[in-house]
């Protein structure tokens, strides 16, 4: 057999048997190409690939936070109306609730991986 077909083989055999691959690393270190998997029931696989999209929303959010805040200790937002600074005061409270409960998601899938 080839490498491609042993390969293929074993991918084969993974999806057959309910599991996924999750991550793939392969080297060639002195003209040797090595590979290495990572592989994780489906529920597994899927609780890692949620919690990898919450935490990139999470990184989203806390820059956004971030901007906010920054804009927030500026001269401009000084010059707002009292209602427009309330508000901006208001939305930076609840994106901090947003990234909190983000936070806990993620450390509930990761208590089951």
């Amino acid at each position: 057999m080839t490498k491609e077909e042993i390969f293929n083989d074993f991918i084969k055999k993974v999806k057959w048997d309910h599991f996924q691959i999750i991550n793939v690393c392969r080297s060639n270190r002195d003209n040797v190409q090595s590979f290495s998997f990572d592989i994780a029931d489906k529920q597994t696989a899927t609780n890692f690939e949620l919690a990898n999209k919450l935490s990139k929303e999470n990184a989203e959010i806390a820059g956004r936070i971030n901007r906010l805040d920054e804009f927030m200790d500026t001269e401009e937002y000084r010059h707002l109306s009292d209602k427009e600074q309330r508000l901006m005061l208001i939305q930076y409270n609840a994106m901090q609730v947003y990234a909190d409960v983000l936070l806990q998601r993620i450390d509930e899938l990761e208590e089951r991986l």
